[in-house]
């Protein structure tokens, strides 16, 4: 097993309340940011320090990347208003990408596009994105019976993005693999549908491993997110036998005080890990 967080010049981790970034140099495409972000309507509980602090971090993120990639937490629309009020422009490419916990389904729901990249390099000439898993637009059934239905092991499903430019082309995969022990006891929806008895979980881990490694072998770049910890090693033994790295880090625990403003907690023990797989 090769060091899973062996520092690399060309990588920054950035994490802070409002999200949580690996920050890629990339040759040709300068700066590449893959990362879990905190749903952007939370932007309207902050206090007006910390909406300001925010506005202030994602500004910087996003006028020094080329693309901004992974779990957005909130639909393109929020993404696009919000780039607008920040006088930002981008392309934002989306897929159906989120089965969400319902219990009744009356009228179809619109599955939501979690899973996003926001293009700021106008110099990026070409664009793909190609889903593991197709999903519809909308459902008549519970989202979450649905994922059983087509044998999802995770509420999100993964996303390939390929770019090119200057005739060098990068793919990037994200995958929020779901982590329903750990943060189902925190917010019970986030166990609605799973089985989270270790039998469930070691057969659940088993079936993401088929899409891990699809998304290994087939990107430049990968990002996941919401990783069990002790997932995490066995997502490190597949990226070493395709001669990848990866970097490994725990999710902020994010909090509120008495006055209902955020913070980080310190690092949880057993909390879930972002995980950034590449190329060295």
């Amino acid at each position: 097993m090769t060091d899973m967080n062996k520092d690399d010049p060309n990588i920054e981790y950035i994490q802070n309340y409002f999200f949580e970034v690996y920050k890629i140099k990339y040759p040709i495409y300068g700066y590449i940011s893959l990362g879990y972000f905190n749903a952007f309507k939370s932007l309207d509980s902050l206090n007006t320090e910390q909406k300001t602090q925010v506005k202030t971090w994602l500004v910087n993120l996003f006028n020094t990347s080329s693309i901004v990639a992974g779990d957005f937490n909130t639909i393109p629309k929020n993404i696009s208003d919000l780039l607008k009020e920040l006088s930002i422009s981008a392309d934002i490419l989306s897929t159906p990408s989120y089965l969400f916990p319902k219990e009744d389904v009356s009228d179809p729901v619109y599955i939501p596009s979690f899973d996003n990249f926001v293009i700021f390099d106008t110099a990026i000439e070409k664009t793909n994105l190609k889903p593991l898993i197709k999903l519809p637009e909308k459902l008549n059934i519970n989202p979450r019976k649905y994922m059983h239905k087509i044998s999802s092991p995770s509420d999100h499903v993964p996303v390939i993005g390929s770019f090119t430019k200057q005739n060098r082309q990068v793919s990037i995969g994200v995958y929020n693999v779901a982590d329903p022990v750990f943060w189902g006891d925190r917010y019970p929806s986030a166990k609605v549908g799973f089985d989270t008895t270790g039998v469930g979980e070691k057969k659940r881990t088993s079936e993401l491993t088929h899409y891990i490694n699809q998304l290994i072998n087939e990107c430049d770049l990968v990002f996941l997110s919401e990783v069990p910890s002790e997932y995490s090693i066995s997502i490190n033994d597949l990226a070493v036998k395709n001669n990848k790295q990866t970097q490994i880090k725990e999710m902020a625990h994010i909090d509120r005080d008495s006055k209902g403003n955020q913070f980080i907690t310190a690092p949880l023990l057993g909390v879930s890990n972002n995980i950034l797989i590449f190329r060295s």
